[in-house]
C-alpha cells in the first residue's frame, strides 16, 4: 500500500504535486483528497490502485510504497505498476 509520511510531507513547498498527479490518472476522484483540518493528503486505500503517479510526482519523496516487492517506476500515463518478483 502507499502512505504519505507527515513529517517529510509539506504541501507549501511542492503545492500538491502528488494531488495533480492523482488527478491526471484517476480524473474528478482521486483517491487522495485532504481534510479542512490538514494539509497532508490522505490517501483513500479502497479506491487507490497502486498507479504510483503520487509517489514519482512527489519531490520530497514523502510518499513511501509499503510493499515487500521492488516496483519499477512506470511513466504517469501507465495506470499499472511493474513489479519485479
Amino acid at each position: 500500500m502507499i502512505s504519505i509520511s507527515g513529517d517529510i510531507c509539506k504541501p507549501t513547498i511542492c503545492k500538491y504535486e502528488c494531488a495533480n498527479a492523482c488527478r491526471l490518472i484517476h480524473g474528478d476522484d482521486p483517491p487522495i483528497h485532504f481534510k479542512k483540518e490538514s494539509l497532508i493528503p490522505l490517501i483513500d486505500k479502497n479506491t487507490c490502485n497502486l498507479c504510483l503517479a503520487c509517489l514519482q510526482a512527489c519531490p520530497l519523496k514523502a510518499i513511501i510504497s509499503d510493499s515487500n516487492k521492488n516496483v519499477l517506476l512506470s511513466p504517469l500515463e501507465n495506470t499499472t505498476p511493474n513489479i519485479v518478483e
